[in-house]
């Protein structure tokens, strides 16, 4: 190719990754000074090729070794194949009966052992000079490629090489995207792969493939991490009913009570001189209790969830108290310690979705908005909400301390697993403080049979709601690379976490008390008022663009028995944004908040079935199918009108 091509084609390569949303990668190219590799072209002696201090990277040459490695790769390619055991049968969720009408439908019906190719995505690992990117793309029916490259100068190479333009449109014309990670930390591709992967083609990952181009410890790494990362992105987006409950307990918790409301703030609150000992209920918590003890007076105390119980049977009242959960189960928790102990005078920090049996034991509450619930997306505007605080109680407490001020923490009990998979919490916890079998079993924990390594060695078992946490940990810690994170905790490692042993650590005498300190924290929220926050015109938008969306569903719904999954899921998408897509906060986007995660539910078990069933089936499948979500999207519709209007009614009658 002569030069004047080259350049051509590299300038057009450029706007393309420019438009397609990719500027970063496309800057990053631009600033390489000189390349310390060169590039040959097709018309050279020897070939297409790369060259590193004269030595050529492919053997015989860049076109002949992509075509053979291709070759190779479609006799066995590589797919993420989604599994499916079922639902439970005790379950009430909508998405649940959906799939167990389905399943009633096609009993006895089988199944082909693996699915038809097409899918919603190639994850490539290593781009190199790229000439097996678009040999790819023609051999394979995928909808969306992710390229992952560490070395800028490796996509310099292929922007003067491969028509990217044409790959784009490729993908376009599938109604898919192109997506290029360019870095050299496996976190970071782990975090952008969990929200590409949760886009658009959610419903579309059963049998997505992934291609490595060549080897290195960065690459293997990040396979490693897209590997223990999938069964996060495969995770459940939210359900309408757990949707339900929190637009109903965020509105009536704002509508009657007065509170303090912790955002984040515009520009950041001062710093405060104290380290912070942020506890969980952990089974390591037993041989750490006297080591905080030692330090009490000198840090500022967090109690997490159930670790309260422990540390005020220790005689150690909190400086502050968390709580992030909607379920019966916190308030139930709060009442039995109540009984036991005066929980009134520890400032409470609580999602805006907590019960009100919760708030209610609590003279000081700290509310906040929970990111990504509908009744966030409905009533607050970006800038208020605090990003970051789950999945866990303990994530909550590290989070909210940040936004405070806080720079400096120590983690303590919070394991997520064991060295013994039979022990799930300290001692005096509130699951071993009962004869419940509930309780006791850990409120119906799943098992820890998954192996990580231990903070202070060994091996830790864990499980997948625990891996979550891990991983959103781990996220965390490494978006605030100034302050410092200590684990004393004898659990699973996690990343950008020094381990400590908590007997070396003595606190330094406080420059400024801890309820001083505190008193200042409250004193720089924003104090609100009950009914406040929840105005009667938003809760009438969100009703009108309820009525709306439900009436295109139930009108797809109805039309789309005698249509193929494909055309149903090109027109449902729309309909569904994913929620890591969600960037807006109106009343479109709380309806997509509410209704997407069932829905997207139904749809991954759709896709899952129809691409294992013999062909001559499946019209007797999409006809069960569209009967049940149509059926999902009525009882969807009746429930949510119903509760929108109790909620209108009491807002009006304040």
């Amino acid at each position: 190719m002569a030069a004047t091509q080259e350049k051509s084609l590299f300038l057009a390569n450029l706007d393309t990754l420019k438009a397609a949303g990719l500027s970063g990668p496309a800057t990053a190219v631009l600033r390489i000074g000189e390349p310390v590799m060169t590039r040959t072209s097709a018309e050279e002696p020897g070939g297409p090729n790369l060259l590193q201090g004269g030595a050529p990277l492919y053997t015989p040459d860049a076109a002949q070794a992509a075509f053979a490695q291709v070759e190779s790769y479609l006799k066995r390619p590589v797919r993420h194949l989604s599994t499916f055991t079922g639902v439970p049968e005790k379950t009430e969720l909508l998405s649940h009966e959906a799939i167990r009408k389905v399943l009633g439908g096609m009993q006895g019906q089988s199944l082909n052992p693996t699915p038809d190719p097409e899918t919603g995505y190639l994850v490539c690992f290593g781009l190199g000079l790229g000439l097996h990117l678009p040999l790819l793309q023609q051999a394979l029916p995928f909808r969306t490629l992710v390229v992952v490259e560490e070395n800028p100068e490796f996509l310099l190479h292929s922007l003067h090489t491969v028509d990217w333009t044409a790959l784009d449109a490729a993908c376009k014309a599938r109604g898919g995207r192109l997506h290029l990670i360019l870095s050299k930390d496996a976190q970071s591709v782990a975090d952008t792969l969990l929200r590409e992967m949760r886009g658009p083609e959610f419903p579309m990952i059963d049998g997505s493939y992934i291609y490595q181009h060549y080897t290195s410890p960065f690459l293997d790494k990040s396979i490693d991490a897209l590997r223990e990362a999938m069964p996060i992105i495969e995770a459940n987006d939210g359900f309408f009913e757990d949707e339900q409950i929190m637009l109903d307990q965020a509105c009536r918790n704002f509508l009657r009570n007065d509170f303090f409301l912790l955002t984040e703030a515009p520009t950041p609150r001062p710093l405060k001189p104290m380290p912070v000992f942020v506890v969980g209920s952990g089974p390591s918590l037993d041989r750490n209790i006297e080591d905080i003890r030692r330090n009490r007076e000198n840090v500022i105390l967090m109690s997490c969830g159930t670790s309260l119980r422990p540390l005020l049977e220790a005689g150690m009242v909190p400086d502050f108290h968390s709580e992030i959960e909607n379920v019966e189960d916190i308030g139930t928790i709060i009442g039995m310690l109540s009984r036991e102990h005066d929980l009134s005078g520890i400032p409470l920090i609580a999602a805006n979705t907590v019960k009100q049996s919760v708030l209610d034991k609590f003279d000081r509450k700290i509310l906040y908005w929970r990111d990504t619930v509908v009744p966030t997306r409905l009533l607050a505007s970006q800038e208020d909400t605090l990003s970051m605080t789950g999945p866990t109680v303990t994530n909550l407490a590290i989070r909210a301390a940040i936004s405070m001020g806080f720079y400096e923490f120590y983690l303590f009990g919070i394991d997520l697993g064991s060295p013994d998979p039979d022990r799930h919490h300290a001692k005096a916890s509130v699951y071993n403080a009962t004869d419940d079998e509930y309780w006791k079993s850990g409120a119906a924990m799943e098992p820890f049979v998954i192996e990580q390594p231990g903070n202070m060695g060994g091996t830790i078992y864990t499980n997948r709601p625990f891996l979550l946490t891990k991983f959103f940990f781990e996220t965390l810690f490494s978006r605030f690379p100034n302050h410092h994170f200590f684990n004393c905790s004898h659990g699973v490692r996690f990343e950008h976490a020094t381990p400590i042993v908590s007997s070396t650590l003595e606190a330094m005498p406080a420059e400024i008390p801890g309820p001083e300190l505190v008193d200042k924290c409250l004193g720089e929220l924003t104090d609100v008022k009950a009914g406040g926050l929840v105005p009667v015109e938003r809760l009438e938008e969100y009703r009108s663009a309820l009525v709306e969306r439900f009436d295109n569903l139930g009108a797809l719904c109805e039309r789309a028995s005698e249509t193929d999954f494909d055309t149903l899921l090109a027109e449902i998408r729309s309909m569904i944004a994913p929620v890591s897509y969600r960037t807006e906060y109106s009343t479109k986007s709380a309806v997509d908040t509410l209704i997407s995660g069932t829905i997207t539910t139904i749809l991954h078990f759709g896709y899952f079935m129809v691409r294992r069933i013999p062909k001559d089936d499946r019209p007797r499948f999409m006809s069960l199918f569209t009967e049940a979500l149509h059926d999902a999207v009525g009882a969807m519709r009746v429930r949510a009108l119903a509760l929108t209007d109790e909620l209108i009614e009491e807002r009006r009658a304040q």
